[in-house]
């Protein structure tokens, strides 16, 4: 059975091969030709984010969650607080503005 890094291998050694399986080589020039866009230098570099704090609402939301969890026992799922941030509401008013809304990063 072949891992898809061993298919991946195969396929690309067998772009290579010349019907009269001699090894076909590629130039520089050739390689340079693509059809793709010219990256700019540094597009891999990790880019700096600014630190930021979190507003009194999202503290006040983010401590009432965890106080849920306290009182329960069970811990909230934190998917489903930022989830909730968005549908989160007082007084009819939407609690937080999509600027303010919390992502979960693994």
């Amino acid at each position: 059975m072949l891992t898809d890094w061993d298919f991946v291998k195969l396929s690309y050694a067998n772009k290579l091969v010349e019907p009269d399986n001699t090894i076909r080589t590629i130039s520089h020039e050739e390689m340079l030709s693509s059809d793709r866009p010219a990256l700019q230098p540094g597009w891999a570099l990790r880019q700096n984010k600014k630190a930021t704090r979190f507003t009194d609402n999202q503290k006040e939301f983010l401590d009432a969650a965890f106080q849920k969890g306290e009182v329960s026992g069970k811990k909230e799922d934190p998917n489903t607080v930022c989830k909730q941030m968005k549908t989160a509401k007082r007084n009819g008013k939407k609690l937080f503005d999509p600027d303010e809304y919390l992502t979960l990063y693994i």
